[in-house]
This record gives C-alpha cells, sequence and structure tokens, in this order.
C-alpha cells in the first residue's frame, strides 16, 4: 500500500513536470524495492526529457534486465538510443520491440526514423507506411514520411503526405516544416515560407524551422531577413545541424564582419569534431584546408544522399553515338547556363548523344530556350523522384551522367546514387569533392588540382589539358557605356571586383582600401546590390580612411551589357579564400587583366587556372604582398597597364581558353577515356593537348 502511495504521488509530481520531487519519490521506491521495474523506466524519460541521454539509457538498460518481455520499454531504449546518433543499435531495439508486439504503431514508426538516418530510405518508408497502416490517423508517421520521401526526390508525394498530416494534426510543428521543406525542393518558395512559419506558429523554440525560414528567404533573395531567421534559430540551438555556415555566409553576403572570423574558426572546428556544422558550399569560403572540405562533404553526403545499390546499368552498345547526359539546376540564366551553353552547341553530334536533365523547376528565360535547342533531348525530370529520374536516364542508355550541380542550391545527388549511367563525373558546378562513392570521377586541370594533391579528393581526376572552366565565344559584348553612365568618375583608374559580397573578408578589403588610397583618383568598383552590404562596405572604406564615395556599385545589366562595360575597369581584382571563377572567365573575356593570389584548394584556383591558360603568369601573385605590388605597378603605369591588357586581347586569340570547339574537343576525348573505362575501378585521367585537336 504504501509503495502504491508513493508510485501515485511520484506519477503526480512527473506529469506536472516537477521533476525534482518526482525523481525523489521514485528513488524512495528503488532504495527499498531495488526491482521496481516502472521507477527505473520513469527515471529513465526524465533523464531523457531533462537532456542527460546517457543516463536515459543506463537506467533504461536496468528496467530492461529485469522485464526484457516488454515492448515498451525496447521502444523507449531505441528512442534514447536514436537521439545519440547510435542508429544500428537504435533500430535493433525498435526491431525487439515489434517482436514483442507487431502491432505497436510507434516502434514501427520509430524504426523507419532509425532506418532513414541510416540512409536505408526505401526500407524507411515501408516501415513508416507499415505504421501508418496499423493507425491511419497516426500524423506523425505522415510526418516522418512527408521527411523520407523528400529524401528519397519524391517532392510532390512528400507534399501530399504532409498534407495529410497537417490535417490530422494542425498544431504539429514538425509536419509543417517537413511539408515546407519539400515545397522548397519544388520552387514553391511563398509556400514553403508560410508551412515554415506555421510550424513557429505551432512551436515557437522550433530552432530548425527558423533554420529552413533562412534558407528560402536566403533563396528568394531577401537576405536581410534571412539572416534574422537564422540568427534566431541559433539563439535556439547554437549546434543545429547545418545552421551555423549558412548564417554566417549570410552575414558575409552582408559585410558584417564583427566576429565572422571567430565564428569562421568554431564552424571548421566542429567540423574537425565530425559535426556537420554547416553545408559543403559554405565551407569553401571559409580559410578551410582540403581536408575538412572533403571531410564536411562526407558529413553532407551521408545526410542527404547515401550509398544505396543502384539498378544494373548496361555497358554501352558497340558501333553508336557515346550518349552524354548533363544534370543541372541551373539551365538559364545562371553562370552555369551561361558558361555551358557554347559547349552544348559545339558538341560533335556524328560521335555524341547530348541529353540534357533539369533537375529543379526554372523559369524560362532566353538562355534556357537556347540550352533546350542545342541538345538532342532535353528532358525535365524536377518533378520526378531521384530513382525515377535515374531511371528515365538509364532508359535513354547513358553511358556518361554528369553532376553540373554539386552540392549548391537544389543538389540531386540521389539520382546519381541509383545508377544514372554506367559512368558518373561532377564537373563545373561546384569546385570541390563530393566525396560521394556514386559519383567516383571529377573533371578538373592541374592548377585547380595539382598532381600532387589529387589525394585530397575523393574523387579520381579527369585532367583537361586547359582550364577546366568552359569558354561561350558566341556571347555578345555591348559597346561600353560612357563612364558617367556606369556612375564612374571621369578620371582614374578603376579597381574592380565584381565577386558576389560574401567572398569579400577583411583581409582583402584592408589591401583593396591600400590600394585605392595608394592611386589618387582611382575608385572600386563592386556588383554589390545589398544596400544594407553597400552601407557596411562604406563604413570598413571611412574606418580605414577612404572616402565611402571611392566606392562604385554596379547595378543589375543584361550579360552583353555587363560584358561590355568591363572595358571602363583598369584591373580586376580576385578574393580568397573563395576566388572570381565565372567572374574572372568574363572580365577576361572582356578583355580585362585578372590578378590573382592561388588558394590552396579548387575553388581559390580557378582565376589562376584561368590566366595561366591565356599564357599570362605575371597575373599570378606569389603572396599578399606580391598581389598588392602588382596591382600598384599596374594602376600607376599606364603603359604597363595597356601591355598588360594588349597581350590579353592577344591571347584571347590564340590560346585555346575561349576558343569553344577546341575545349569542346578537349571534354570529348574525356568522355571518350571515360567510357573507355567502364566496367573497371575509376582511376585518374589526364587529357594531352594533342587528343584534343
Amino acid at each position: 500500500m504504501l509503495e502504491d502511495l508513493a508510485l501515485q504521488t511520484a506519477r503526480a509530481h512527473q506529469q506536472a513536470g516537477r521533476f525534482d520531487d518526482a525523481r525523489k519519490m521514485y528513488k524512495q521506491i528503488l532504495a527499498r524495492n531495488s526491482k521496481h521495474v516502472e521507477s527505473h523506466a520513469q527515471l529513465a524519460l526524465m533523464d531523457f526529457a531533462q537532456g542527460r541521454t546517457q543516463d536515459a539509457v543506463k537506467e533504461n538498460e536496468r528496467a530492461l534486465k529485469l522485464r526484457p518481455d516488454i515492448a515498451g520499454l525496447h521502444n523507449n531504449q531505441g528512442s534514447f538510443l536514436l537521439t545519440l546518433g547510435r542508429f544500428k543499435d537504435a533500430a535493433a531495439s525498435f526491431e525487439r520491440a515489434l517482436r514483442l508486439d507487431p502491432k505497436d504503431a510507434q516502434a514501427r514508426n520509430n524504426l523507419g526514423g532509425a532506418l532513414s538516418k541510416m540512409g536505408r530510405l526505401d526500407e524507411a518508408l515501408a516501415s513508416i507506411d507499415a505504421a501508418i497502416a496499423l493507425v491511419p490517423t497516426y500524423a506523425k508517421a505522415y510526418s516522418d514520411r512527408t521527411m523520407v520521401l523528400t529524401r528519397l526526390g519524391r517532392f510532390m508525394d512528400a507534399v501530399a503526405s504532409g498534407d495529410k498530416a497537417v490535417a490530422l494534426q494542425p498544431n504539429l510543428a514538425e509536419a509543417h516544416d517537413h511539408r515546407g521543406v519539400a515545397l522548397l525542393q519544388l520552387g514553391r518558395y511563398a509556400e514553403a515560407m508560410a508551412g515554415f512559419d506555421a510550424a513557429i506558429a505551432a512551436d515557437g523554440g522550433f530552432a530548425l524551422a527558423h533554420s529552413n525560414r533562412g534558407v528560402v528567404l536566403d533563396l528568394m533573395k531577401r537576405t536581410d531577413e534571412a539572416r534574422e531567421s537564422f540568427r534566431q534559430a541559433l539563439a535556439l540551438d547554437p549546434k543545429l545541424q547545418l545552421a551555423a555556415g549558412p548564417a554566417l555566409n549570410l552575414r558575409m553576403s552582408l559585410c558584417d564582419w564583427n566576429g565572422a572570423a571567430e565564428d569562421g574558426a568554431l564552424i571548421l572546428a566542429r567540423i574537425d569534431a565530425g559535426e556537420l556544422a554547416s553545408l559543403p558550399f559554405n565551407v569553401l569560403s571559409l580559410p578551410s584546408s582540403a581536408a575538412q572540405q572533403r571531410r564536411v562533404a562526407g558529413l553532407y553526403t551521408a545526410l542527404i544522399s547515401p550509398r544505396r545499390v543502384p539498378a544494373a546499368v548496361p555497358a554501352p552498345a558497340p558501333a553508336r553515338r557515346l550518349r552524354i547526359g548533363y544534370f543541372s539546376a541551373d539551365l538559364g540564366e545562371h553562370p552555369v547556363g551561361h558558361a555551358i551553353a557554347g559547349v552544348f552547341e559545339r558538341h560533335d553530334r556524328a560521335r555524341f548523344e547530348i541529353s540534357a536533365f533539369q533537375i529543379a523547376p526554372l523559369k524560362p528565360d532566353a538562355l534556357h530556350a537556347r540550352l533546350r535547342a542545342a541538345v538532342d533531348h532535353f528532358i525535365d525530370v524536377s518533378s520526378l523522384s531521384d530513382e525515377a529520374a535515374a531511371a528515365m536516364a538509364r532508359d535513354l542508355g547513358l553511358d556518361i551522367a554528369v553532376d553540373l550541380t554539386g552540392y549548391t542550391n537544389h543538389a540531386r545527388s540521389g539520382i546519381f546514387s541509383y545508377g544514372a549511367a554506367p559512368v558518373q563525373a561532377a564537373w563545373l558546378g561546384y569546385p570541390g569533392t563530393l566525396a560521394n562513392e556514386a559519383i567516383p570521377y571529377l573533371i578538373a586541370d592541374n592548377v585547380v588540382i595539382p598532381e600532387a594533391r589529387r589525394g585530397d579528393y575523393a574523387e579520381k581526376i579527369v585532367a583537361l589539358p586547359s582550364c577546366f572552366f568552359p569558354p561561350d565565344d558566341r556571347r555578345a559584348i555591348a559597346p561600353a557605356p560612357s563612364r558617367a553612365d556606369a556612375g564612374l568618375p571621369e578620371t582614374g583608374f578603376v579597381f574592380c571586383s565584381f565577386n558576389t559580397a560574401y567572398k569579400i573578408t577583411p583581409a582583402i578589403f584592408e589591401i583593396w582600401m591600400r590600394l585605392v588610397a595608394a592611386v589618387p583618383g582611382s575608385v572600386l568598383w563592386l556588383a554589390i546590390r545589398n544596400e544594407t552590404a553597400q552601407r557596411n562596405l562604406r563604413a570598413e572604406a571611412a574606418r580605414r580612411g577612404v572616402d565611402p564615395a571611392r566606392l562604385v556599385f554596379a547595378p543589375h545589366a543584361p550579360m552583353d551589357q555587363h560584358l561590355g562595360r568591363h572595358a571602363l575597369a583598369g584591373l580586376f581584382l580576385d578574393t580568397a579564400p573563395f576566388g572570381a571563377h565565372s567572374t574572372a572567365a568574363d572580365a577576361l573575356q572582356a578583355g580585362l587583366p585578372v590578378l590573382t593570389r592561388p588558394g590552396e584548394t579548387f575553388s581559390g584556383r580557378v582565376a589562376a587556372s584561368l590566366v595561366t591558360s591565356l599564357g599570362m603568369p605575371e597575373l599570378i601573385a606569389a603572396g599578399w604582398a606580391d598581389y598588392e605590388t602588382k596591382a600598384l605597378e599596374i594602376a600607376r603605369d599606364a603603359k604597363l597597364a595597356a601591355d598588360v591588357r594588349a597581350k590579353l586581347a592577344a591571347n584571347l586569340k590564340s590560346a585555346p581558353t575561349y576558343d569553344t570547339a577546341r575545349f569542346t574537343r578537349a571534354l570529348e576525348a574525356a568522355y571518350t577515356a571515360l567510357a573507355a573505362r567502364t566496367g573497371q575501378p575509376p582511376a585518374a585521367l589526364t587529357i594531352s593537348p594533342h587528343e584534343a585537336l
């Protein structure tokens, strides 16, 4: 009787949230009866509720030793282990629960969650569906199903599952969040935003929903609001997975540098410790090593695109055109679209059959129409699952599948995990390793990835004979506007950097301000359009004793006009650690010299590759002091500046870099060599210049 009264009192304290009082009562019960199973079980649940998950596991083990025949105890243990990241052990606990009670819908749904964490997505979906079959009104199961379907790339199905979850339980915050993520992947940003707002309305402390809201705001170019959403997310959970990197990137996009170096160092330390603190792309703009970039890519790959066993992919049939499939989220007005258009048009159709797969929703534009017209097959797979998209590629009999997106917006690496072609390679869209065994090749060159550094990359490197970055020599370049029309002063040297704002670091800006101060009448011309970023840069200039009016911000312009206005600048200044890519290619094509200091990793070496391929090593600085010296020499010596510009103009006509047909022959030689290795272990390949003729 006394024990029953103590148990009732303990339960009352626990239900009221008075855990200390409840804990005291359960301990008193155990002091009298060490084999009291419920006391052990409830102490474990309170430990878990208070964040002491290791203690919860140990306490629950005591209960399980006494009563291994209780399904609920195994289910609880699985939940604790899942929180600790012990996914395999968690799945085993849920399976034990189900052997004792096959109709336990919660355990079956939880098993689906553990399988999902292990990357066994198809099995996870089957387990969750079985839970729903047991309890058709199980809202959380529909919510979890939404998440798994999104990871499978079945975005339309995921939205429908999310609709069901929120209809069953309108205040289930996670259901609104999971549904929002699926809508985001479909490019339905306003609806995704409404979903994240609903999740936050249901649970204001839901850090992930604030973070996801930041993601969609960033995609909508509402940078200031996105930064605030990430700030709220990290205030709620400072170690929220994937949030710290994008949050810092947004601050850098606004040129808000206060504490940025410290935050970047903390992100890299967390990555070193095995935490997925950032998206891989954001790490490229930090002073990260190749090892750190590979580590974060591997962590991310394990999360979003675990290796699946692909369907059998037949070897290529003899005596036919080689079938190449390009997969991209950016087949329109985007740097990748501009870069790839000329290659699409110059492929040798007698030898190659070209397919383009649009993997994300796009608004039609003139460049999109040009790209569609340039290929044999243009296939929109944006609404298909990863598995269905891969199956469609196999039905076309692709020999080589090329990922042009990598880990940028709307990545769909799951398509490659299902096996789109016998040979799969990454190229162009992501300047680093994907660390994804489903994509064993990376097309690059010997400047962006020197031979001695190939071991830093998970992929085998296919080295093109010149720069890996494709030209489009059919692009129109409009006549230069007047300096006044461009917002520039009538006289004075123009330093230029049209890189995006997040690539500008305090150290680089310090050098730029010294250059402007040292060259009377000079200005720094930037393509920063966010007003907050402009305001912050002006304040940083003033802080360094430079008149903020000497910063000039170029408005958006159509590509031909943008290329044309480069003629007004005297020198393009590269950034670090994430350097110029398409912006350097644009400047050089327009006849503007690009000064660069190569970094240690791919993302900081693209401009060096471009100018090397143009035969202009004088534009590569040995260090930052040399960078500053070279810039001053060009700015102060009109004849030197004219000579460098004249040499660039001459080399543009003779070097392979901006000869699209020649570049495409080199790329086709790489594809031919890759196809010849079908069915063999991946191996590094180097394409010689004569193979490109």
